[in-house]
């Protein structure tokens, strides 16, 4: 089922690009969305893929420039508020540059469950009426008042949840009640999240990777299959992989990740950090639909993420490959990025060999005597142990590993 609507709802991946050119706010300072192939040829630099998709330092500071005005306009006109914590991913440095919004946790003095929906309207109509930039209401929740901030002609500069709880009772709470008080523990799960990406460096690209992952899948539904996994939800999923795995490869943790979710049995379970909230869960229909998604990536990047992907090509350095035979057959198909066109790539790789002593010899001896013409031979390689020759160097290198079990060293990447 799940695959039939995944089939059924596809779009290409041109149209998928087609929201870019609505972006409103701190999101317009980013550059353009890559496509995932383009991340995952940096797959071999973690730090290239964080640097490509985090927040600017730009966004950075004129987000956080906002939230702390906003803040202040709040503690000025509600003398309840005893503090303000900026949370969710953009504390953490998991946002996204050209998708994001933040968390602002209000605490409250004397704060009770009762009084929350008075509470929001009271900051609400603070915030609507002295916040300079401009406040819209865009939504709420029982725990959560959604703001667009920084109104503009071309729309909102910024979305913020502003999350108002309290100090948490010490008596028992029953789940609807500690609801309320989730905010509260948001400082100390953060901390957990960020202390975990001090001691695990490939959590930030992880995490950054699998959020685009996810977004480049968000638009290829209707509204009502769309992919609905929150970014904490997907962070706690990266903890688990990187814990579980014996690889801190980008490429084989990303496999991992997309591995768990194809084959999650309806039911992507994870413990939550947070001890005012439940575990986090995807299923029905929806973890169908991220299930068959995961399961469409492992097939179409198959080449990019499997296993064994120990060569790089010469030219491009992508590490994509399961041999050197690989990657050269790569370079000479006239498709590597740094070598486009299979006619210029095989002179290069031709003139390459001619120059080395080391590989001269897999030249027919015609040519390395000067009496023929490299550029012009069909077949201008030929084996050292039978005399055969080959139009392409990768077919001379398969040829020895498979009939003579003999590796070309000096061509090994």
């Amino acid at each position: 089922y799940a695959n039939e609507t995944l089939n059924m709802y596809h779009r290409p991946h041109a149209q998928l690009m087609s929201e870019w050119d609505g972006r409103d706010g701190a999101e317009k300072l980013a550059p353009p969305r890559p496509s995932l192939e383009e991340i995952l040829r940096l797959a071999d630099r973690p730090e290239a893929v964080e640097s490509r998709l985090r927040l600017l330092q730009k966004q950075r500071d004129r987000f956080q420039k906002l939230l702390r005005g906003l803040a202040g306009v709040a503690a000025s006109t509600f003398d309840l508020i005893e503090d303000c914590y900026i949370g969710g991913s953009f504390g953490r440095g998991t946002a996204l540059n050209y998708h994001f919004d933040a968390d602002l946790v209000v605490l409250i003095e004397g704060f009770e469950p009762r009084y929350a929906e008075q509470i929001q309207e009271i900051l609400l109509d603070a915030l609507e009426g002295n916040f300079r930039r401009g406040v819209e209401w865009r939504g709420q929740t029982p725990y959560t008042l959604k703001l667009g901030v920084g109104k503009s002609a071309s729309g909102d500069f910024a979305t913020v949840d502003m999350i108002t709880t309290g100090e948490p009772p010490d008596y028992h709470m029953d789940y609807d009640e500690k609801r309320y008080y989730s905010g509260a523990d948001s400082s100390r799960v953060d901390e957990q999240i960020m202390n975990f990406a001090v001691k695990h460096r490939e959590f930030r690209p992880l995490v950054l990777l699998v959020k685009h992952w996810r977004n480049l899948g968000l638009d290829r539904f209707p509204a009502d299959i769309r992919i609905s996994i929150t970014s904490y939800h997907l962070e706690l999923l990266c903890m688990k992989v990187i814990r579980e795995s014996e690889s801190k490869s980008l490429r084989d943790l990303f496999r991992e990740f997309l591995e768990l979710v194809a084959c999650s049995n309806n039911r992507l379970l994870v413990k939550n950090l947070n001890q005012y909230h439940g575990a986090l869960q995807m299923k029905g229909k929806g973890m169908n639909i991220l299930a068959a998604y995961a399961n469409e990536t492992l097939n179409v990047y198959h080449r990019h993420i499997r296993p064994g992907n120990t060569a790089a090509c010469p030219c491009c350095r992508e590490r994509r490959f399961l041999s050197a035979i690989g990657a050269v057959a790569h370079l000479e198909s006239g498709n590597c990025s740094n070598c486009r066109g299979q006619e210029k790539a095989q002179r290069q790789i031709l003139n390459v060999v001619s120059q080395h002593k080391q590989t001269q010899k897999f030249l027919r001896p015609m040519l390395t005597d000067g009496y023929g013409n490299a550029y012009g031979d069909s077949n201008p390689y030929q084996c050292t142990s039978c005399d055969r020759t080959f139009a392409k160097l990768s077919s001379l290198m398969a040829h020895r590993q498979d009939r003579h079990g003999q590796v070309l060293r000096a061509l090994a990447f």
